[in-house]
C-alpha cells in the first residue's frame, strides 16, 4: 500500500481552485464544436462559446447564468476542453492506480491509450459546491456523448473511473449517485509504528471548498471505516462544514461516538480535514 509521505501526482495543496479531469483515448478525437455546445446546453443550461464561434477549434465555454462576483465585478464560470500537455507517463498516475478500488482493469486500459483531453472549470471556485459540481458533471457527460473515452482520471479525488460506470451512476434511478467519481476513500498502511496501524481519508471535497475527512486507527475493519468516511463525506457535501470541533458522529456501531476535530491532513495534499477519532482502543497517533 502507498505510504502517507509518498509523493503523489497531484498538487501539494488541495483547496478550492481549478477542478479537472483527464480523459484517455487511443487516439485524439475530432470534436464537432456545434454538437458539443448543443449537448452542453442540454446538460448545463445557458452555455455560450467564449470566442462567440460555433465552428472554431477553441473549446472554451461560459455558463452565462452562473456568475461569480469578484472585486472588480462579475464573471461567468467557465469550462475548457483541450489536449492535456506533456507526455503520457504511467508513473505520473501511480498514486491514483493504487487508490482506485472500483476498477481493477484501470492500469491495463490506461496503458493502451496514447492521447488525453483535459476538462477543467475556470473562475468557478466561488460557486456553491452543489452548483459547481452539477455544472462540471454536466460538462463531462456532454463531452462523453460526443467523444467517448476509455478512462477518466479524476484529479480532485485521485482515482480512475470507468466511463460507462460514471454514466450509469448519473442516470436517474435507484443507483443514482451524484458524487460517483467526485469522492474517493484512500487507504494507507502506516509502517514502523503500531501493529496494523492504518490511515484512511477522503479526497474530493477540498477542491470544492469543503473539508475532507480522515481516520487514523488500529484494530478496525478498513471496509467499515471507509463506509463511515464515505457517508460522512456525503453529509458534508450535502450540509456543508457544520460539524464543529468536539462534536461526535456515529461510528461503525450504532452506539459509537467518534469525536471530530479539524486538523491538518496527515497524508498529502496539504489541506485541513475533519479528523474522526474512534477513541480507545482504536485510535492511533496523537490528537490535540
Amino acid at each position: 500500500m502507498q505510504q502517507p509521505n509518498q509523493p503523489t501526482a497531484v498538487p501539494d495543496r488541495d483547496v478550492a481552485g481549478v477542478y479537472a479531469v483527464v480523459l484517455f483515448y487511443e487516439q485524439l478525437p475530432q470534436i464537432n464544436k456545434a454538437e458539443l455546445l448543443e449537448k452542453l446546453r442540454a446538460h448545463c443550461g445557458n452555455v455560450i462559446p467564449l470566442d462567440g464561434s460555433t465552428t472554431s477549434d477553441t473549446l472554451a465555454f461560459a455558463y452565462a447564468d452562473h456568475k461569480v462576483r469578484y472585486q472588480n465585478g462579475e464573471l461567468p464560470a467557465q469550462c475548457l476542453i483541450a489536449p492535456a500537455k506533456g507526455p503520457l507517463e504511467m508513473e505520473h498516475y501511480e498514486s491514483a492506480f493504487q487508490q482506485t478500488w472500483d476498477w481493477p482493469q484501470a492500469r491495463a486500459v490506461v496503458g493502451e491509450c496514447k492521447a488525453t483531453l483535459l476538462l477543467t472549470d475556470m473562475l468557478a471556485a466561488g460557486l456553491e459546491p452543489h452548483t459547481r459540481l452539477d455544472l462540471f458533471t454536466g460538462a463531462l457527460l456532454a463531452l462523453l456523448e460526443v467523444a467517448p473515452c476509455r478512462a477518466i482520471y479524476w484529479q480532485p479525488s485521485q482515482q480512475f473511473i470507468e466511463p460507462s460506470a460514471y454514466i450509469a451512476a448519473h442516470q436517474v434511478g435507484e443507483n443514482y449517485n451524484p458524487l460517483y467519481g467526485a469522492i474517493n476513500v484512500r487507504l494507507f498502511e502506516v509502517q514502523g509504528r503500531l501493529p496494523g496501524e492504518k490511515l484512511m481519508d477522503t479526497r474530493g471535497l477540498a477542491t470544492l471548498g469543503l473539508p475532507d475527512l480522515q481516520c487514523h486507527f488500529v484494530k478496525l475493519d478498513p471496509n467499515e471505516v471507509g463506509h463511515v468516511l464515505y457517508n460522512s463525506a456525503f453529509f458534508t457535501f450535502d450540509r456543508g462544514d457544520i460539524i464543529e470541533d468536539g462534536h461526535t458522529i456515529q461510528g461503525i456501531k450504532s452506539d459509537d461516538k467518534w469525536r471530530c476535530q479539524h486538523e491538518d491532513a496527515l497524508a498529502p495534499p496539504e489541506r485541513v480535514v475533519l479528523d474522526l477519532d474512534p477513541g480507545p482502543p482504536y485510535a492511533a497517533g496523537d490528537r490535540n
